[in-house]
């Protein structure tokens, strides 16, 4: 089920009224029409508030709020670099092992250099190399 459109000033008022601090409106404005309100407000402020209500703990301001977000948003950021240096490096070995064990001219085209039935046996052997039994 859908909710209706609010703007960014009824945002800003459901807010002030469940008790979120907001010292600076037209910050706080901007950082929900940039980020959602739903993906900053609905997915952290559950940290900030009295358990089973719709209300903030006491002196909790929307900056908390915005701050764990971006904390949250630099994690995935990293995780992401990471896995995708793990890819590359994965990608770069098989590459590597594949034309190791066949060094003929455009090796990669011939399809009988394929055999399925082998693929978890080759990446094991050559993996272990590198992270041990």
């Amino acid at each position: 089920m859908s909710k209706p459109f609010k703007t960014l000033d009824e945002q800003i008022s459901i807010l002030k009224s469940r008790g979120l601090i907001i010292p600076d409106e037209e910050a706080a404005k901007l950082s929900l029409l940039c980020n959602n309100y739903y993906n900053v407000i609905n997915y952290y402020s559950k940290f900030f508030m009295v358990g089973g209500t719709d209300n903030y703990l006491p002196d909790v301001s929307f900056n908390e709020i915005l701050s764990v977000y971006y904390f949250d948003k630099e994690i995935k950021s990293i995780f992401l670099k990471a896995t995708i240096d793990i890819e590359k490096c994965l990608k770069s070995m098989i590459a590597y092992y594949f034309s190791e064990a066949h060094s003929e001219d455009y090796s990669y085209l011939n399809v009988n250099n394929f055999d399925c039935s082998k693929i978890t046996k080759t990446v094991n052997l050559r993996l272990n190399r590198y992270i041990g039994d």
